[in-house]
């Protein structure tokens, strides 16, 4: 029997550019505001973003569009 693993791949600041749109200025200014993920920190100066989070903050986007929100 083989086991699945569910991993949630760990995205550097580069990444979640590419993906959001947005440079790091707007992207903190978001986490700020509570309008973006926050990352996980692994170290004193390392942070990086959870996949998973980006893609629902990237859902709701488009939801909360289509709602008029």
């Amino acid at each position: 029997m083989s086991k699945t693993y569910n991993i949630d791949a760990l995205l550097r600041l580069p990444d979640v550019e590419n993906i959001s749109g947005y440079k790091k200025s707007k992207i903190y200014n978001l986490m700020a505001e509570n309008n973006f993920p926050q990352p996980v920190r692994l170290g004193k100066r390392t942070v990086r973003w959870k996949s998973s989070e980006i893609s629902s903050w990237i859902n709701n986007l488009s939801s909360s569009q289509n709602t008029g929100k």
